[in-house]
């Protein structure tokens, strides 16, 4: 009997008919990327390159919020029930959580905890590094190739599909 387990991504996620790739949490490439980018800027690019590159100093770590902090908040969901399945982030999980953490870290605690200062342009690096985030998450393209089970009454195949609709 093989004792192995099986990487988290390498199982697909069911969605009805359809079979999505089963989304890593905190094994996910793209969150180690941006969390190793986080600490690689925040020890090293920030303190060697002081204001020389002001793109690194400013906005690289708002671009690596949502790449960073959505895989284990959606894992913490999924162990709690509130979360139905592990399929990748979807479009409106990924937009609904960028506009809330816009909300909170660039109006409301800047003007009711007089914490940081409110800035577009934060927000708009948060949006990118969403979007970003979630193409690289449904496969580099949106939306993301699935795998549609096809039952005859002789054989069952299984064939691509693109679907159309975001969810």
């Amino acid at each position: 009997m093989d004792m192995r387990l099986a990487p988290p991504c390498a199982t697909p996620a069911r969605s009805g008919s359809t079979i999505a790739p089963r989304f890593a949490y905190l094994a996910d490439k793209t969150f180690l990327t941006a969390c190793a980018l986080y600490v690689a800027n925040r020890f090293w690019g920030k303190p060697l390159l002081g204001d020389s590159l002001h793109f690194l100093r400013t906005h690289l770590d708002d671009c690596l919020l949502l790449p960073a902090a959505l895989p284990p908040l959606l894992y913490v969901f999924r162990k709690l029930g509130l979360r139905r399945d592990d399929s990748p982030p979807s479009l409106r999980e990924v937009g609904e959580w960028t506009l809330l953490w816009s909300v909170a870290f660039e109006w409301a605690f800047p003007r009711f905890l007089h914490k940081g200062v409110g800035d577009w342009r934060d927000v708009l690096a948060y949006a990118v590094g969403a979007l970003v985030s979630w193409l690289l998450w449904r496969g580099g393209t949106a939306p993301a190739k699935t795998l549609q089970i096809q039952a005859s009454a002789r054989s069952a195949s299984i064939r691509p599909v693109r679907p159309f609709s975001i969810r």
